[in-house]
């Protein structure tokens, strides 16, 4: 059974995304999982393993159980409250064994059902904050799924038009692709973008371009996609594009090294830039 994992402080904000994930899971017919997810930074590394310690060895906190029970519960009415009658709704279950990043991730990864993660920036933390945090770097360095962050402006819908950025490079076309297997149940349109900074190109596309839009119609056996290219203004106008392109629902980018996010977020220098962010992001993992 496919298997949406939801990583959780129990905030108002991580509820929100946890709702955004159950919403996501009725239409293609997955379960959830939540992790209660300490957010303090723990260095350590991933174990690949095929099993796990027995129930008596593990060391669980106080009241985690408790607390994921009740969470749990409240998730199930809530998504009872949002849905007709007598349809078919996810099962909702939970890990009450793994709360360091390191041990919840390990489980994650070991796991062949799940084949999305979803988490979201702490209460007050802008997107590209929270991206470019150590904490959410770890999970998107050891995921093996995509990761999805969901900020707590997000409207929970079904997803009508969604961006994914390219880097014109020859593997554009398998994240393109692996984008399609993830939202296959819904019926969007897909903009593939290249962002640049470059005010003279000439309106033709470039070879690199041609490549790309090539690769799409001839690999990609899907309908409603389309190449734009994306020229981005000043630091302060940086993410106008997203608004500017009838509200894309979400946007899709492949997993970067750290320096690389930073210029994409331009968090360096204009922090406030993505604070408007109000649109779930989703990193996809390394493709092949």
């Amino acid at each position: 059974m496919k298997t949406i994992a939801v990583l959780t402080d129990f905030s108002p904000v991580s509820e929100h995304a946890a709702l955004y994930a159950l919403h996501l899971a009725k239409k293609i017919k997955a379960d959830v999982l939540l992790y209660h997810l300490d957010r303090s930074p723990v260095p350590g590394k991933l174990v690949f393993a095929s099993g796990f310690p027995d129930d008596e060895d593990l060391d669980v906190k106080p009241g985690i159980h408790e607390r994921l029970e009740v969470f749990s519960d409240r998730l199930k009415n809530l998504l009872i409250d949002r849905s007709f009658p007598d349809c078919i709704l996810p099962e909702i279950t939970y890990n009450q064994h793994n709360q360091e990043i390191v041990d919840v991730m390990t489980s994650v990864v070991n796991s062949n059902d799940i084949m999305l993660i979803v988490t979201a920036p702490p209460a007050g933390q802008d997107m590209a904050t929270y991206m470019l945090s150590e904490h959410c770097r770890q999970i998107m360095q050891w995921a093996t799924v995509p990761v999805i962050v969901v900020p707590d402006a997000t409207a929970i819908r079904n997803p009508e038009k969604i961006a994914i950025t390219a880097n014109l490079d020859e593997q554009d076309i398998d994240y393109i692709n692996a984008l399609i297997n993830l939202v296959e149940q819904f019926p969007v349109e897909i903009m593939v973008s290249h962002l640049t900074q470059n005010h003279f190109l000439e309106s033709k596309f470039t070879p690199s371009e041609n490549n790309l839009v090539t690769g799409i119609r001839k690999k990609i056996a899907y309908g409603r996609i389309y190449y734009r290219r994306i020229i981005v203004g000043a630091q302060e106008k940086g993410w106008k594009w997203l608004n500017d392109n009838k509200k894309c629902d979400l946007l899709v980018i492949r997993r970067q090294p750290q320096n690389a996010l930073n210029e994409f977020f331009n968090l360096g220098r204009t922090p406030a830039t993505t604070h408007h962010i109000t649109i779930p992001v989703i990193v996809l993992p390394d493709a092949g």
